[in-house]
């Protein structure tokens, strides 16, 4: 008896103990977390300072070297630098010196069309005073016409025009294409560079009396040790279209009061400086009530989302790998199919069956477990739980995946010395596995972490948001996130507030990428470089 009286006496002090390590770690993680916090704040406006620099550097030096070759140069190579491709041509490579050549004066064209680059810069009117009321709009108002209504028995009255609308520039296509300009413009800038620096380079071969490459053979040089230019050519140029250029586009875009009542062909926006972030943020009214609320639960759905599905997951693995369990190949093969179906098909249909007038509340009703149907997403609290509930059906099966393998590559080593050194299976957990998944998964986690930041699929299908609340003209979603909270103030709904949403859009980029470099910095993964112990 007195034996047995000792194993629980040996197990508090323990838990004790580990319940103060606990709190002693993470009150130290805390202000790593903070410290970490500041120095990303001192970090921004250093590396801002150095961009600056650095563009100054790159500039200088530009110049400098462009100095050098003009006067350095022979008269084929200053020709260049009125008209490209001469240095070129008068050096025996006639076809890259016409390419040259062609290039510029099509680029010349597209600046002095009615309707080029010169017609786009001034339409921007980015650089302007503001106008009699106050704005700089982007763009013209157009014409304004109107007519005399003809009144039977008076004749003409020119007290009765009526206007019939006006042809107003259209200030979105203003930013888009004035964004082609200037991109155009710098790689102008870059061919011309090269150009220079093409026809110095062969005036110093042939001073030297060096073989001047033919065009053919520098073009074959693109399969050759210049074959990765060739394939980055290609990626290169789609994120500069598809990535960059619409993100430059929405910045600019959350500067302006693009809304519903002035979008084209409507109507002009105008450029508004500061004033949408300070609607948002400086602003104590409707819509800093509910960015604020919609931001805290979108970091509060991050966090449940994220270690419901890694610790559900985990768990789920454990079992299925725990020796003694049948047929761990079955049941891996169900989870995953649970993967194989689409995504937003599961979430529909887990939608209806749980709605009002779905199944399982017919059902309830039928057996006179409940007196009518319930609307388990009418009401904040049930909405956000049941999300969260539903979301780990979805994502659970993902994390069971990744840990099953990274379960049975933990040495038994380890548990070996921990049975012997008397640790139970929860100690062994907490001291063992743990560690060695966050030590591996440290970044996957990461990455889910910001995944479910912008989990649109999750909110959309199953609650659209709902239930919705209205503070002071301002309707969001008490289960919106900040995707789906931009989606319906600029697709998704009537409002149309395009700069709140490219504003909203913003934000949540700075935030995601803000928090994890400060997590990823932290993550045991950097910290320890590859070295587990």
């Amino acid at each position: 008896m007195e034996h047995q009286s000792v194993k629980p006496l040996k197990f508090f002090p323990w838990l004790g103990q580990t319940l103060l390590d606990s709190i002693v770690k993470f009150g130290k993680w805390l202000l790593d977390v903070i410290w970490a916090v500041v120095k990303a704040f001192i970090n921004i406006f250093v590396y801002a300072y150095k961009v600056i620099l650095f563009v100054f550097r790159f500039v200088y030096n530009w110049i400098k070297n462009l100095v050098h070759m003009f006067v350095k140069g022979n008269w084929k190579t200053r020709l260049s630098y009125v008209f490209m491709g001469s240095g070129h041509i008068f050096n025996g490579q006639i076809a890259k010196g016409l390419i040259y050549l062609v290039l510029q004066v099509a680029f010349i064209i597209y600046l002095f069309l009615p309707s080029g680059g010169i017609h786009w810069i001034q339409q921007i009117n980015i650089f302007n005073s503001p106008g009699g009321d106050g704005m700089i709009w982007i763009g013209d108002l157009g014409t304004t016409y109107s007519y005399i209504i003809n009144k039977p028995g008076f004749g003409m009255d020119p007290y009765l025009s009526r206007s019939i609308g006006q042809n107003a520039s259209n200030s979105m296509l203003i930013i888009l294409y004035w964004l082609l300009t200037v991109g155009l413009i710098i790689a102008f800038i870059a061919l011309y560079n090269a150009n220079i620096k093409g026809a110095y380079k062969i005036q110093v071969l042939k001073e030297n009396a060096r073989h001047v490459p033919t065009f053919k053979e520098e073009a074959s040089q693109l399969l050759d040790e210049k074959f990765h230019v060739t394939i980055l050519a290609y990626p290169v140029l789609t994120i500069l279209v598809f990535t960059i250029l619409p993100l430059i586009f929405m910045i600019l875009l959350a500067f302006t009061n693009a809304s519903l009542h002035y979008f084209p062909p409507a109507s002009r926006f105008a450029w508004v400086g500061l004033d949408t972030f300070t609607k948002l943020f400086g602003d104590s009214g409707s819509w800093a009530f509910a960015l604020g609320e919609i931001l805290s639960w979108t970091i509060l759905w991050a966090v449940l989302a994220t270690f419901s599905n890694y610790i559900g997951g985990m768990i789920l693995a454990m079992i299925i790998n725990k020796k003694g369990i049948k047929f761990k190949r079955v049941w891996r093969t169900f989870f995953v199919i649970s993967i194989a179906i689409p995504q937003f098909i599961t979430l529909s249909m887990i939608a209806k069956f749980l709605g009002s007038d779905g199944p399982l509340m017919s059902l309830l009703v039928r057996i006179g477990w409940l007196d009518s149907t319930v609307n388990i997403f009418a009401t904040t609290a049930s909405a956000r739980t049941a999300i969260v509930l539903i979301n780990m059906w979805v994502g659970v099966p993902y994390t069971m995946l990744i840990t099953s393998g990274i379960l049975m590559n933990i040495p038994d080593e380890l548990y070996e010395s921990a049975r012997i050194d008397g640790a139970g299976p929860v100690r062994q957990f907490f001291s063992i596995t743990l560690p060695y998944m966050l030590y591996v998964t440290g970044p996957y986690l990461i990455t889910q972490f910001i995944g479910n930041m912008n989990n649109f699929n999750v909110i959309f299908f199953l609650t659209g948001g709902g239930p919705d609340q209205t503070r002071g003209g301002v309707t969001y979603g008490k289960t919106d996130l900040l995707i789906t909270w931009l989606y319906d103030l600029t697709i998704g709904g009537v409002r149309k507030e395009y700069a709140i949403g490219s504003s909203i859009g913003i934000i949540s980029f700075l935030i995601s990428a803000f928090i994890s470099l400060i997590m990823f910095s932290r993550s045991s993964a950097e910290t320890q470089q590859g070295d587990f112990a």
